[in-house]
């Protein structure tokens, strides 16, 4: 079995100059064609706006982390954030592609 996380389209933003490289579902099964292949999204608007607000732009353009300076409070954004995301299935940030092995194309 393999299990490969990567980037999504919207991931650009929450990484910012960082984060180049990002992938659409569709690309992903072209490029993983096995027919146990499994395509799973995984972050939402939630975890999008707090990794972008929080993590982002602070500590990359401000060099400033608000995850330690305030670590109680990023605690109960990221739980807030990970609500949003089970109401909100949209907009990933990643994907999770997990091949079987031993399938053929």
């Amino acid at each position: 079995m393999q299990v490969h996380v990567v980037p999504g389209g919207w991931a650009l933003l929450a990484y910012l100059w960082h984060g180049y490289r990002h992938y659409h579902r569709s690309a992903l099964k072209v490029r993983f064609p096995m027919k146990q292949t499994r395509v799973i999204a995984v972050g939402g608007p939630g975890s999008l706006m707090l990794h972008t607000l929080v993590i982002a732009v602070p500590e990359i353009l401000l060099h400033i982390n608000l995850r330690k300076r305030w670590p109680d409070l990023f605690g109960r954004l990221t739980v807030f954030a990970l609500a949003v995301d089970r109401l909100l299935p949209i907009m990933p940030t990643s994907y999770v592609v997990i091949e079987r092995a031993g399938n053929s194309t």
